[in-house]
């Protein structure tokens, strides 16, 4: 059973959103120095953190795409584009987040912690059906790395990823991702090193911003990210919504009973087509028989008058040959 993708349009409108905030952020980027001692300014980084998401949801539905080519039960369909789409919302989500120090943590998270969930939960059950999931998310893993390698050192890169794999190894039975963030994921140090730092930052690589002009326009920059994105996504999450509504079992009878109407409808309509011609073929049937029943019935009246007639007429002579006899 083949399934077009939840709306493979918002795949093109996603690459050409992403070229026109890349351009902006040039723009944006170009307007100011970096100084050499910081990785990014906060801008910077939230820009980062924007271009990534939408790489993230135009990668996800190019997955869902190669699932589908698989031809997967309706099920395994189900379950892997509602991961996928809500991953991607929250992906969008994460970029807007006020906090881009925070949110870079988030980003690896979600994307971390889905690659794990496809792997250990989702391919044994799935099989074969989840591995373009699982190398679109080993993908976006290695990217968002990368986009991290600059902002942690060695000591925040090691505990990050303690803090995901202990987590994920205390809750094997994981199938869903998308709504864990880094707070979910408390650390077994005595000495955190991702913690916030007396100057209000949680990264020293990271220059925060200050100026109330460059904080309205980082907020409204924000706002425009997200309502732009994620109505992109709205053909998922009808996808989304109506793949699990007639899977309900109320819904499932009801279609069951809709279905056997249809049957029977169909049914009645033929009967309904072929009834003048029974109706002819009866008739003439019946006209046929009552002819043969006239005829037959014609024949022995006038055989029975016949011999009435007969019988009557010889006993007629017998009563004139006796008169003559008696003269």
């Amino acid at each position: 059973m083949l399934h077009k993708s939840p709306d493979r349009s918002f795949f093109v409108a996603l690459a050409l959103v992403a070229a026109s905030g890349m351009e902006s952020g040039a723009v944006h980027a170009g307007k100011r120095e970096k100084p050499e001692e910081y990785a990014y300014t906060e801008p910077e980084l939230q820009l980062e953190l924007m271009n990534y998401a939408e790489r993230y949801a135009a990668v996800a539905a190019q997955a869902i795409d190669d699932v589908e080519g698989l031809e997967p039960p309706a099920d395994t369909r189900r379950a892997i584009v509602a991961d996928l789409v809500y991953s991607a919302a929250g992906a969008i989500s994460i970029a807007a987040d006020p906090e881009p120090q925070v949110a870079l943590l988030d980003m690896v998270v979600l994307t971390a912690l889905g690659r794990m969930v496809f792997e250990s939960y989702w391919r044994p059950r799935l099989g074969p059906d989840a591995d373009p999931v699982i190398a679109a998310l080993s993908r976006m893993e290695r990217d968002v790395w990368t986009l991290a390698q600059p902002v942690l050192d060695e000591e925040q890169q090691g505990e990050l990823r303690e803090r995901i794999t202990i987590f994920h190894r205390d809750n094997p039975e994981l199938s869903t991702f998308s709504h864990y963030r880094f707070v979910d994921f408390p650390s077994k140090r005595r000495s955190s090193s991702l913690r916030k730092k007396p100057s209000g930052g949680i990264f020293a690589t990271v220059r925060g911003i200050t100026g109330e002009v460059e904080q309205t326009r980082f907020l409204v920059e924000r706002a425009l990210f997200v309502s732009t994105r994620l109505p992109l996504l709205m053909g998922g999450f009808g996808d989304v919504w109506t793949s699990r509504l007639l899977s309900n079992p109320g819904v499932e009878e009801i279609r069951k009973d809709v279905q056997r109407l249809s049957l029977a409808s169909d049914r009645l309509a033929t009967v309904t087509e072929q009834l003048p011609e029974q109706i002819t073929a009866e008739r003439t049937a019946t006209i046929e028989q009552v002819a043969r029943e006239v005829s037959t019935l014609r024949y022995e009246a006038i055989e029975h008058a016949r011999e009435s007639i007969a019988k009557e007429r010889e006993q007629i002579l017998r009563q004139i040959a006796a008169g003559e006899e008696g003269l």
